[in-house]
């Protein structure tokens, strides 16, 4: 049974506060990927890949996400790069309905607590290499190129279909 609501899309697309919003509408349980990584690893993501690399990291993700795959009920609010590993996305669409939060190049932003991306330019680079595949896992796609009310009204009324 799909009863999680996956949420996926780019870095600062706005995931983690569309999926805290609609865990207290929904009365789901969130769960925060990158917080759950970085309590169980110790240290913060950016950290990780310094430390350890991004393969490392994408490992960690990656047994995180057959994890929480086995939840019911939940908001799993994921990483940017969880769409990088097929294994991800087939494990977390197994109980889950995949959202993206496609937010317009335009309105991303870098930021140095993103390992990829810190500058202007990265931030293209990933918008460009993941967009097909944040695309070809979604269930629903949601703009988010408005306020955070409208959007977050948008996917209660996408996911209500989907259930």
């Amino acid at each position: 049974m799909k009863n999680n609501l996956v949420i996926i899309g780019m870095p600062t697309a706005g995931k983690t506060t569309l999926s805290t919003l609609l865990a207290k509408q929904t009365g789901r349980r969130l769960i925060s990927m990158d917080k759950e990584l970085e309590t169980e690893m110790g240290m913060s993501i950016a950290d990780c890949f310094q430390r350890y690399g991004e393969t490392h990291f994408r490992d960690r993700e990656s047994d995180l996400a057959r994890r929480v795959s086995t939840e019911s009920n939940c908001v799993i609010d994921c990483g940017g790069g969880i769409v990088l590993r097929e294994e991800n996305m087939q494990a977390l669409r197994k109980t889950g309905t995949i959202i993206w939060i496609d937010r317009p190049l335009e309105f991303l932003f870098p930021s140095t607590d993103r390992p990829l991306s810190r500058d202007p330019e990265a931030v293209a680079e990933l918008y460009e290499h993941r967009q097909p595949l944040y695309r070809a896992w979604a269930d629903l796609m949601i703009h988010n190129d408005r306020s955070i009310e409208e959007a977050l009204q948008e996917i209660l009324a996408a996911a209500g279909r989907a259930e």
